[in-house]
Parts: C-alpha cells; sequence; structure tokens
C-alpha cells in the first residue's frame, strides 16, 4: 500500500486523546500508555493478515516508539535538558557507528538494533547536530527550511514519483551485496532528488485551483 504512512498517522493521532487523560503529566504513565500501545499494534499485526495490511500495523508498530519519542520530547520539555547532556550524544554516536558497522548475528538482536536502537540514536545525532546549528544561516539551513514549508507536496507526491522509478534492480543488487553502507548512500542520492521533484511537482499543480483545493485540502482552509 503506496500510502501506508497516511493510514499510521491516522492510527497515531487516533491514539492522541488517551494521553490528554493523563491530567497530572506523570511521565510514567505516559510511558506505560505507550508501551500498552504499541504491544495493541503488535499482537493486531500477529493475529490476522487481513486486518493487519489493511491498517498497515506492521508500520504503526514499527514506527509508533519514535512518533510517541517526539511527543513526549515536546510535551516534557525535554530539548532543552538534551541539549546540556552531551554525553547522550556521545553514547549514541558510539553506539549508532558499532551496531551499523557489526550487525548482532541473533536475529532477536538484530531486530531490535535495526528496528528500534539505530534509528532512536541517529535521531538524537540529528537533534545535536540541528541544535548546534541552529542559528546558522548556510546554505544548507535554507534548503532545508525550503523543504520543511512543502513537506505535505512530498508526503502526497513522492510516492508516484518513485513508482515510476523501477528500483527493484537495485533493490536487489543491495540484497546480494548486503552491504548497510552503501545502501544507506544510495537511500540519500535517490531521496534528494525524489524530495526536490515532489516539491516542485507541488508548486506546479498548486497552479491550479481546482487541483490545489481537492488534492491539498485548500478547500478546507476558507473561511
Amino acid at each position: 500500500m503506496g500510502y501506508w504512512y497516511l493510514f499510521v498517522l491516522s492510527l497515531f493521532y487516533m491514539t492522541m486523546p488517551l494521553y490528554a487523560l493523563n491530567k497530572g503529566n506523570r511521565w510514567w504513565l505516559d510511558m506505560v500508555l505507550a508501551v500498552g500501545i504499541e504491544v495493541v499494534f503488535y499482537i493486531g499485526w500477529m493475529r490476522d493478515d487481513t486486518f493487519a495490511d489493511t491498517l498497515c500495523l506492521l508500520n504503526a508498530a514499527s514506527f509508533y516508539p519514535f512518533f510517541i519519542m517526539g511527543y513526549m520530547v515536546r510535551k516534557y520539555n525535554m530539548m532543552d535538558w538534551l541539549r546540556k547532556q552531551n554525553w547522550i550524544f556521545t553514547l549514541s554516536l558510539l553506539t549508532f557507528i558499532v551496531l551499523f558497522a557489526f550487525e548482532p548475528k541473533n536475529h532477536a538482536m538484530h531486530t531490535l538494533s535495526w528496528r528500534l536502537i539505530q534509528p532512536i540514536t541517529g535521531i538524537l545525532i540529528c537533534l545535536y547536530f540541528f541544535e548546534k546549528r541552529e542559528n546558522e544561516s548556510s546554505l544548507l539551513e535554507s534548503q532545508l527550511s525550503f523543504i520543511g514549508k512543502h513537506t505535505l507536496d512530498v508526503y502526497v507526491l513522492h510516492y508516484f514519483i518513485v513508482f515510476s522509478i523501477n528500483l527493484k534492480v537495485i533493490g536487489l543488487w543491495l540484497k546480494e551485496t548486503d552491504n548497510a553502507l552503501l545502501a544507506t548512500t544510495l537511500a540519500i542520492v535517490i531521496t534528494v532528488p525524489v524530495t526536490y521533484c515532489s516539491v516542485y511537482a507541488g508548486k506546479f499543480i498548486r497552479k491550479s485551483k481546482f487541483v490545489n483545493e481537492i488534492v491539498f485540502g485548500d478547500i478546507f482552509r476558507k473561511k
């Protein structure tokens, strides 16, 4: 399903009213709730293929920890605390490098590393990097800001661009080489032009008033 992430985001936002019940903002209660929701997603994925595929529960179980991590950081104003903890950046960087370079042989450990630990440490590294460059105004910051203002275009249109490119050959080749560094590099090389194509395609499409209102929902923004 090409637009699985829209289904997944819908599921995630449907869980948010549950956190609003935590009136005392007790972080441990939010953590218990988050673990419970993650378990529900996982059980739903394991129990029924049709149900799981329709609601994209595999992806929901895979990405919910990162969604809720962002929510927790914002809710409890943890950025101010994180930026003062340089040891977290150092630990994250070392952990990411070690796990990226030396994959665990055990299947359970490999899955935990690949789907949870490496992404979390990678996110923390990026947070520290952007925090250090918060007041910079280089080409990098301007381009990231430009893309950030057009994320809806990327969300809606990137699937059509990726679908038009035959990536199966590259995927099979990367599977044979089993080179994580090469796969990551190629992913970045492919992602950058796809992102810009999505943004400029969105700019072109928005010139049509009808398409702009229907596809991008501007009709709902009218007063």
